[in-house]
């Protein structure tokens, strides 16, 4: 079985490696998880354990119902925060206009039903994790840095494709293989 999950890549987005490192330079003493910009993405759906015949329902599904959907843009402009002021437990960015992603994130998912793949009991809340607050020195120094950069404008980023990945859990932190490539027209 395979550890699978769908999501749009932003690995090479280089505003958004620059705004994290910038970000991760002024939290350098706080006991934060960065992820990877190589593995910066925005998860659509999360499969957990999949089988080899899952995944080939999966990626059938997929295909049909992504063939003919338009690329569009997206503007990250938030920077926040998962948990509370007290116990921050997560950082994410956030975009302008989600309502292009939570069409798409729907209809993938009504797709999916098709297959007998349910949606889970949580809301699609769209975001990019950045960090995984593990332990902060000062949670005063920690806000006033998240106030200074909650409100940004990333330019324009284009999405045109959609990957299926499979995460693979390592000691030093996970490893994702693309399974399929999704082009969007």
């Amino acid at each position: 079985m395979k550890r699978v999950f769908l999501a749009i890549n932003f690995n090479d987005c280089v505003f958004i490696n620059e705004y994290i490192s910038e970000l991760k330079s002024n939290l350098r003493a706080e006991n934060i998880k960065w992820v990877e910009p190589k593995n910066a993405h925005l998860t659509l759906k999360f499969f957990g354990p999949t089988t080899n015949v899952q995944l080939q329902l999966i990626e059938n599904t997929l295909e049909t119902n992504l063939k003919n959907k338009q690329s569009f843009s997206l503007v990250f402009d938030k920077l926040g925060i998962f948990g509370s002021k007290y116990q921050p437990r997560l950082l994410w960015m956030g975009m302008e206009n989600s309502d292009d992603i939570l069409k798409l994130q729907n209809e993938i998912m009504l797709a999916l039903e098709g297959i007998d793949i349910e949606s889970g009991r949580q809301n699609f809340v769209p975001h990019l994790t950045i960090g995984r607050i593990k332990n902060l020195q000062s949670k005063k120094y920690f806000q006033s840095v998240i106030d200074h950069y909650k409100i940004f404008a990333s330019p324009p980023i284009l999405i045109n494709r959609i990957f299926l990945y499979e995460s693979i859990l390592r000691k030093e932190g996970p490893e994702y293989r693309v399974l399929k490539e999704f082009v969007l027209r």
